[in-house]
């Protein structure tokens, strides 16, 4: 039987949850440079073609190839990053295309840890899994799920050079580019923050925005809404 969420449906401007984990849930990230690594090639592929190959430069020195780019093809709408899996909230604009962008992301970064590691065997423990998002409210609660991830972690054991404390400050998620509101060439949350800026906020009389329709979050998830979450 396939694993949950592991056959996708692929649909013109779909919005996904993509996530997967460690091989037997190991880590993923192994330091604060790994983190940063990862979002470096979310970057590279999704910026303009002229800022990806000046990326790769900077990065690299030189430019052996020239990267593949999905710029206004994949835009990040929120992420986290997990010490052993990571969650990426995106909208696609083709079919398919989070296909070739997940194949390269996935690979370079598993070339990248073989490399710095010299590690041998899987890195992930198996292809991303993914769900197309059919509803608003799906995608409400779901940023707010991929939001609230850091609080699982036990701070004195995951340390980076910028303390943190809480979701609300954790360092490898995109919690604080939303409450900013903050728009990138490669990551844009408006497609949530404007629910909070132009609508009724239906869902609760006294949530009046993005921060604290996250911090009311209720620890039991409507069970419409269990499906599209990391399997347990």
């Amino acid at each position: 039987m396939p694993a949950k969420n592991s056959i996708k449906l692929y649909v013109k401007n779909g919005f996904y949850h993509i996530y997967n984990r460690g091989n037997n849930k190991a880590p993923i990230f192994f330091d604060e440079a790994d983190y940063k690594m990862f979002l470096f090639f979310v970057k590279l592929y999704l910026s303009k073609p002229e800022d990806s190959m000046q990326l790769m430069l900077e990065r690299f020195s030189q430019a052996v190839h020239v990267p593949k780019n999905f710029h206004q093809k994949i835009t990040v709408v929120a992420f986290c990053l997990m010490p052993n899996h990571f969650h990426l909230l995106i909208k696609q604009t083709e079919p398919r295309t989070i296909e070739s962008f997940m194949r390269a992301l996935s690979i370079r970064y598993a070339m990248y840890c073989k490399k710095k590691y010299d590690r041998t065997g899987h890195l992930f423990q198996d292809r991303y899994k993914g769900i197309l998002i059919t509803h608003d409210v799906y995608l409400l609660h779901l940023s707010r799920y991929i939001h609230l991830n850091p609080t699982e972690l036990d701070q004195n054991k995951v340390r980076f050079s910028e303390s943190w404390s809480s979701y609300e400050d954790y360092p490898f998620s995109s919690f604080r580019w939303y409450i900013k509101n903050k728009i990138l060439d490669w990551f844009d949350p408006s497609p949530v923050i404007n629910w909070f800026a132009s609508r009724p906020i239906w869902i609760d009389k006294n949530i009046l925005s993005y921060q604290s329709f996250v911090s009311n979050y209720k620890r039991t998830p409507p069970k419409a809404l269990q499906r599209i979450l990391l399997d347990s």
